[in-house]
C-alpha cells in the first residue's frame, strides 16, 4: 500500500479524529496529514496518530500535493476547501452538506464507483449515513436470501449526527436547563436537551422527512432487493453518541430464531449479544465498536421478528466508510 498524504479542513471535529484513529487501527499507511485553516499562524500544530502536524494556511496550500482531502464541518474553510479540492481534481470525502456537484455513495464493504479511479473524473464522495449503515448490515443478508418483504423501523439518532455543532449545542442547552437559564437553540429547530425531536430536517408531502428519504435512498443502493414496504421513522434524541433502532421485520417464509440469528450474523458486521441484554446500551457497549450489536430478538410468529440494534454512529458510519475508502485508495495508488 502506498502511504497517503491527506489534507483536512475543520480538523477538530469528532468524525475527523475518528477517521485518523481508524486509519491507525487498520494500519493504513499515512505519510503526512495537512490540517488546513485560514487562520493558521506560524507555530500552530494539531495532534493526530500520536504525532504533531503543523497547520497550513488554506490560502497557500497546493492541493495537487495531496492524495485525498477530508472536508468536515460547516465553516467557510470547509466550503473553500471543497471547491479548491474539486478544482484540483483531488478525491474528496465530504462530511458537510455543501452542494459541490459531486456524486457517489460509498459504503463500508462496498465498491466505489470506477470513476473514483479515473483521473479525468474526480467525484466528491459522501460516506453513507450511519443509520443506513446500521440497517444495511442487518437487512442485506435477509434480502440476499429473498426473505425480506417489509417491516417497521424506528431509528433513534444522536446529536453528533449533526457533527460537532450538534454536540456543542446539546451541551449548551443542557447546561442552560440545569442552571435554570433560558434555552436558545443554535443548531436544532427547538430545544433538544431533555426532549425528543420526532422530525429531523424538512417534512415531505405524505409525512416523511428529507432525512428519512435520504436513508431509504441509501438503503436502496446498499441492499439490492430492498422492499418498498419498509417504513422508517427517525427520532433525534438528547444524547451525544450512538445510534439505536427498534426493528420489526416481515419475512417471506417461515423462520425460527436460531436460523434468523445464523443468517443475520456476519463476522465484522453484525453480532448478536445475549449476555447482559438488559444492560446493553450504545454507551459504553457500542462505543468504538465496528459491529452492529443486536439484542432482544423475539419471534412474534414464524414470519415476523422484532429486535433492538445499536451501533457507534462514527465508527460504523461516516468514519468507518472513510477509512475503508482511504485503504482502497492506498492499495490502488
Amino acid at each position: 500500500m502506498k502511504p497517503l498524504t491527506i489534507a483536512v479542513s475543520d480538523y477538530e471535529t469528532d468524525v475527523v479524529r475518528a477517521v485518523f484513529k481508524g486509519l491507525q487501527e487498520a494500519r493504513v499507511p499515512v505519510e503526512d496529514i495537512i490540517p488546513l485553516s485560514s487562520d493558521a499562524s506560524e507555530y500552530d500544530t494539531v495532534s493526530f496518530m500520536d504525532q504533531d502536524f503543523p497547520i497550513v494556511p488554506l490560502q497557500r496550500f497546493d492541493f495537487g500535493s495531496a492524495d485525498a482531502v477530508l472536508v468536515s464541518g460547516v465553516t467557510d474553510d470547509a466550503g473553500k476547501t471543497l471547491i479548491r479540492a474539486v478544482e484540483a481534481g483531488i478525491p474528496v470525502l465530504d462530511f458537510t452538506n455543501f452542494p459541490a456537484g459531486g456524486d457517489g455513495l460509498f459504503a463500508r464493504g462496498g465498491n466505489p464507483k470506477e470513476s473514483f479511479w479515473n483521473p479525468e473524473i474526480t467525484p466528491v464522495y459522501y460516506p453513507a449515513n450511519s443509520g443506513a449503515m446500521l440497517l444495511s448490515g442487518i437487512l442485506k443478508p435477509l434480502a440476499d436470501k429473498g426473505l425480506l418483504c417489509g417491516g417497521t423501523v424506528t431509528l433513534i439518532e444522536p446529536a453528533s449526527e449533526l457533527q460537532n455543532g450538534g454536540v456543542m449545542d446539546l451541551g449548551r442547552e443542557t447546561a442552560a436547563v440545569l442552571n435554570l437559564r433560558p434555552v436558545v437553540p443554535k443548531v436544532f429547530a427547538t430545544q433538544l436537551a431533555f426532549n425528543l425531536h420526532p422530525v429531523i430536517g424538512d417534512l415531505l408531502p405524505g409525512g416523511s422527512t428529507v432525512h428519512e428519504a435520504e436513508i431509504i435512498a441509501e438503503l436502496n443502493t446498499l441492499v439490492p432487493g430492498f422492499p418498498s414496504s419498509l417504513s422508517l421513522t427517525c427520532i433525534l434524541a438528547p444524547v451525544f453518541h450512538g445510534c439505536m433502532a427498534s426493528i420489526t421485520l416481515n419475512l417471506s417464509g417461515d423462520t425460527d430464531q436460531k436460523e434468523l440469528e445464523r443468517i443475520i450474523s456476519v463476522p465484522g458486521t453484525v453480532r448478536f449479544v445475549t449476555e447482559k441484554e438488559g444492560e446493553l446500551t450504545p454507551i459504553p457497549f457500542a462505543r468504538d465498536e465496528p459491529e452492529v450489536l443486536i439484542s432482544r430478538l423475539r419471534m412474534i410468529n414464524p414470519r415476523t421478528c422484532s429486535f433492538v440494534a445499536l451501533s457507534d454512529n462514527e465508527t460504523r458510519g461516516m468514519a468507518g466508510n472513510a477509512v475503508e475508502l482511504l485503504r482502497l485508495l492506498s492499495e490502488r495508488r
